[in-house]
């Protein structure tokens, strides 16, 4: 972190934020339903990034989720709904209702939701989120490439 702003200035670090372990940072800007309608929401707004809003339910109860884009941060609003650890939830597009497809099993259990980061629905452009609440794995594809967190921090 550098000590003095192009101005002169001391930069004292705010207490109340973290300090990142790396500078670069990874934010989905797209992300879309299998019809191709984009979850990407200024509804809800994370850091000023705009958030990924989805629907989700359970049994008989629904409601809104909305993640924060920015991979690896775990951020997270739900509306209408209560979100209990252990739970799974089915993910669905608010506006077309349609099922978001499961990419596979996590390792905790539950299912890993593909999430689409282009408009034509191809699972080697998706993002891969756990259903089970309290569960912290996923995972982005990238063309040929996984993406993960130690990853990310090499580049």
């Amino acid at each position: 972190m550098k000590r003095f702003d192009k101005k002169g200035m001391l930069v004292i670090p705010d207490p109340r934020k973290q300090e990142s372990p790396t500078e670069k940072i990874l934010v989905i800007e797209e992300c879309y339903c299998p019809k191709g309608h984009s979850l990407i929401s200024d509804r809800v707004v994370f850091d000023k990034f705009k958030g990924i809003l989805f629907k989700a339910k359970r049994q008989e109860v629904s409601g809104m989720i909305a993640l924060s884009p920015v991979y690896g941060e775990k951020n997270r609003i739900s509306l209408d709904i209560n979100l209990v650890d252990g739970e799974t939830w089915d993910f669905y597009c608010p506006e077309c209702k349609t099922v978001l497809p499961n990419y596979k099993r996590c390792d905790c259990g539950g299912q890993l939701i593909t999430f689409f980061t282009s408009k034509d629905a191809d699972y080697n452009h998706s993002i891969g989120i756990c259903n089970r609440v309290g569960c912290q794995h996923a995972t982005i594809h990238l063309g040929e490439e996984l993406l993960t967190q130690s990853l990310l921090e090499s580049f």
